[in-house]
């Protein structure tokens, strides 16, 4: 992919562009959904927690949803959950 310049300011896009439309947004900052932290597994099932924003603000539910419904409060972008320090 190249980066070039739009009329909604700069995008990566396939070097075949515009025949090939395969596009991305130039991410500026750390996402705010906790993408880029290392997975907290579920208290439940072990699967990753994911951050999410819902009506009444963050919190973070399990990937492996609807499967587990298990969800944890958000404090300052990280799981609300007290996790075990490994050794």
């Amino acid at each position: 992919m190249v980066e070039r310049e739009g009329k909604f300011g700069r995008f990566h896009a396939c070097t075949r562009y515009p025949d090939c439309r395969g596009t991305r947004p130039i991410e500026e900052a750390t996402p705010a959904d906790g993408t880029s932290q290392k997975p907290v597994p579920c208290p439940h099932c072990f699967s990753p927690l994911v951050r999410r924003k819902g009506k009444k603000g963050w919190f973070w539910g399990c990937s492996n949803f609807p499967g587990c419904r298990q969800t944890v409060d958000d404090l300052d972008g990280q799981p609300a959950i007290n996790l075990r320090k490994s050794t």
